[in-house]
């Protein structure tokens, strides 16, 4: 006679079966040896190589784009109008800013406590011109010592430059601010 008491049945529910309670034969099995695990354990090996070969291709390619742009008249302007189109004037901003960023980083980690180069010869001492109504501007003293080189600060007329009345009307003079 079936009883109409609930506990009996939940009891049933609750016992573990013997399925459950069996070891799993997968699990307990040792690992296959075969070309099934070889090709496993290859795929494993897979993503370090493709990861260095990605890599190694970016240094590459990032080293070919400055060659380009920095040996090749005209490549980085047409590179950067490129850019611009495809991905707009504040990216590319953002790009100059970080790669002229590491750059500098970079020639001042190697170059540092060298001497500035000089494009033309400084000016003899007593050669200077002398401003005449404000022009040229007076002599300045350069910001940072250790990196001025001689001839900064002092105004020298353009050679085969336009003269007035025997004075240059253009004259130049260099100034080293980074230090």
């Amino acid at each position: 006679m079936p009883s109409d008491d609930p506990e009996p049945a939940k009891a049933e529910a609750s016992a573990p079966k013997a399925e459950e309670l069996a070891p799993k034969a997968e699990a307990s099995a040792p690992k296959a040896k075969g070309p099934a695990s070889k090709v496993a354990a290859r795929k494993k090996r897979r993503w370090p190589r493709r990861l260095g070969m990605g890599l190694s291709s970016f240094v590459v390619l990032l080293a070919a784009l400055w060659m380009g742009v920095h040996r090749i008249p005209g490549f980085g302007a047409a590179l950067v109008d490129a850019a611009r189109a495809v991905l707009g004037a504040r990216a590319v901003a953002w790009i100059e800013d970080v790669a002229y960023g590491v750059e500098d980083h970079i020639k001042h980690w190697f170059l540092h406590g060298s001497k500035p180069a000089q494009f033309w010869e400084a000016p003899a001492p007593g050669a200077e011109i002398i401003p005449e109504a404000g022009f040229p501007p007076p002599a300045f003293s350069p910001p940072f010592a250790e990196v001025a080189a001689p001839g900064d600060g002092h105004w020298a007329a353009v050679p085969d430059g336009p003269m007035v009345d025997g004075r240059p009307v253009l004259v130049r003079s260099v100034v080293h601010p980074d230090p």
